[in-house]
């Protein structure tokens, strides 16, 4: 008997341990293995976070340096199921807000209130809706603002470089005959308030560097004579004969301006790759220490135009085309006739906008006719740019450049097309009180736009409101997991994730606030040729800087009417449902915004009359190689 209790004993003995056992496992099974997946994700995800803030900080040294510029970063996947999209359609941001009220007859700017719908599914009609009996809508105008892969360089989105202090710029030329030079022309314009003058001079060469220590001619632009866009400015110098084949320099330099009470003051000189000189031989350069170091501009010069007092330049040439909408056919060879009138033979050259150039093989007598070919390869808006060039070397460069439009048989939005007076409908009814808008020939309102809003019928006069719609894209990188995707966003400059293991916004979008203003950077994506990747590795990306506009610039009044705004409302759209929270969520508690009434993906700013600034850039985003 005591055997059997001996035995007994072995057998629970046994079977308390395998419990004990099997409760472990199940626990580990239960919390161990979920935690150490939770921190696999918490991993993974600060990873990519790093990685996409690289990208933003390579974005913001692309957007600083302009059109053209190209920049690469990493992404870094530790998941052989994850992946890694661009989607630039997504993500439709659509800010609305009035202006000033007293130049449209309307007691105040709450008088003019209005909210948008129908905007988010790229239709040809949306909604203007208001709760206010005293907005008078009349006439709407709409601009396709499309800044995608087939936007090229054109003369709106040329660069230019600030002057100011000791931030110089200087452009060198020849000339390939002994000539006198009598007068320069520069195009310029002042952004903001600079109050000392623009000094133009002309310097001989001193080893690839101006020889500042011999000013050959001088000239002083009044700071009151340079207006706040771009103009030609006639610098009538002294008489200067100047050596064939000798370089020389245009040098333009000011004592005043800066950065000052949040405000930018300075001058800008255009540049252009439409230069009507032989860039190889020619460089537009600039410096930021008075003169001591240069730096070249590869590529461009600036605009400048020579004028010699031995001889006359020839006319203006023109386009032997039907109409300023001249439309090509990518790939598909089409001419254009052109002709140019002097005393002296000339020789024509066309720059097509895709920054390719032609020009007549010999001189040819003035006001024949000369025929040129070009195939453009993608659809896209081209701006042609047409000199004359007499046996003198003396250059006429128009101010006419001609405008084409290149597609695959259908019509291609561009930032110079617009519609005025769209088809305007009053629901009756209300509150709330609407109108409707449909496009002329039930044109999609798809890409970027700009809505104007107006109370008269005189398209001069200033809107009382305007609708700026975006589609921004994103970047996504989503790693699947037991516990659910994880999914971490690059969008507009902020990042963001949501999933089983973290919600919220890592880096905030590009939105500033200050006592007198706010503002945003919209940050547009785009995609060309490879647009998703899977699997682990290194993501490497490449960046390319389209295009970037100030779409309402902060300036002080009473220089600019659009200054100060009021009824300020954002809606964010965006498929992720998760994602549009976490932005209204982040705009409600870190600024002054509030939900509207009725609409969950519509904020609005609480604040009235600030300066406002917005700024886009558009960058195309592809995914060059995994490795």
């Amino acid at each position: 008997m005591r055997l059997c209790n001996e035995a007994v004993g072995e057998v629970v003995s046994t079977l308390l341990t395998l419990m004990i056992v099997l409760g472990v496992v199940a626990a580990l099974l239960i919390w161990g293995i979920p935690y150490l997946e939770e921190r696999e994700i918490q991993g993974e995800s600060q990873t990519v976070y790093g990685g996409f803030d690289v990208m933003y900080d390579t974005m913001s040294g692309l957007i600083f340096d302009g059109y053209g510029s190209k920049g690469y970063c990493n992404i870094v996947s530790t998941n052989k199921l994850a992946s890694l999209n661009i989607d630039s359609q997504d993500k439709k941001l659509i800010l609305m807000y009035t202006f000033p009220g007293l130049d449209n007859g309307h007691s105040s700017p709450g008088d003019y209130d209005f909210n948008v719908s129908g905007l988010d599914d790229e239709d040809d009609s949306f909604s203007i809706e208001t709760y206010n009996l005293n907005l008078d809508l009349q006439n709407v105008k709409i601009y396709w603002l499309d800044p995608g892969q087939t936007q090229q360089f054109t003369y709106e989105t040329a660069p230019y470089k600030n002057i100011y202090q000791n931030y110089w710029s200087v452009q060198s030329f020849t000339t390939p005959i002994d000539r006198e030079l009598d007068k320069v022309k520069i195009y310029v314009m002042k952004r903001g308030v600079v109050s000392s003058n623009l000094n133009v001079s002309i310097y001989p060469d001193n080893g690839g560097t101006p020889n500042f220590n011999n000013t050959l001619a001088s000239y002083v632009i009044q700071a009151a004579d340079i207006t706040s866009s771009f103009e030609w400015i006639e610098c009538n110098i002294p008489d200067r004969l100047l050596t064939a084949a000798a370089t020389y320099y245009i040098g333009v330099n000011t004592s005043g301006g800066g950065f000052e009470d949040g405000v930018y003051n300075y001058y800008r000189w255009y540049l252009t790759k439409n230069s009507p000189y032989n860039s190889s031989s020619y460089y537009a350069y600039v410096t930021v220490d008075d003169g001591l170091s240069w730096t070249p501009l590869s590529g461009y010069d600036f605009e400048y135009r020579l004028i010699f007092s031995d001889n006359n330049p020839p006319n203006s040439p023109v386009f032997r085309i039907p109409n300023q909408l001249y439309r090509f056919s990518s790939g598909v060879e089409k001419p254009i006739s052109v002709s140019a009138t002097d005393d002296d033979p000339v020789r024509c050259r066309i720059f097509w906008g895709d920054g390719k150039y032609d020009e007549s093989v010999d001189f040819i007598v003035s006001d024949s006719i000369e025929t040129f070919l070009h195939t453009y390869t993608k659809p896209g808006t081209y701006t042609l740019t047409l000199q004359a060039i007499d046996e003198h070397g003396d250059i006429y460069n128009p101010d006419n450049i001609t405008e084409i439009y290149v597609s695959t048989g259908d019509y291609l939005p561009d930032d110079r097309y617009y519609e005025e007076s769209p088809a305007i409908v009053q629901n009756p009814g209300g509150p709330p009180y609407a109108w409707t808008i449909t496009t002329q020939n039930n044109r999609p309102l798809n890409g970027t736009l700009r809505i104007d809003l107006f109370s008269t019928g005189d398209f001069n006069d200033i809107p009382f409101g305007r609708i700026w719609v975006f589609n921004l894209g994103y970047i996504t990188y989503e790693s699947p997991h037991t516990m659910g995707t994880q999914r971490t966003i690059f969008e507009n400059g902020g990042i963001l994730s949501f999933g089983p293991v973290s919600n919220g916004i890592n880096s905030p979008p590009s939105f500033f606030e200050e006592d007198d203003a706010i503002g945003f950077r919209i940050i547009q994506i785009g995609k060309s040729y490879i647009r998703s990747v899977s699997g682990s590795g290194v993501y490497e990306i490449g960046l390319n800087m389209r295009n970037s506009y100030s779409r309402e610039p902060r300036v002080t009044e009473p220089e600019s009417k659009y200054a100060r705004i009021y009824n300020l409302k954002i809606q964010i759209n965006d498929s992720f449902a998760d994602a549009s929270r976490l932005w209204i969520n982040y705009f409600t508690t870190s600024y002054n915004f509030g939900e509207w009434p009725d609409r969950p993906n519509t904020i609005y700013y609480k604040e009235e009359g600030k300066y406002f600034v917005l700024d886009s850039s558009f960058i195309e985003v592809n995914v060059e190689g995994l490795r």
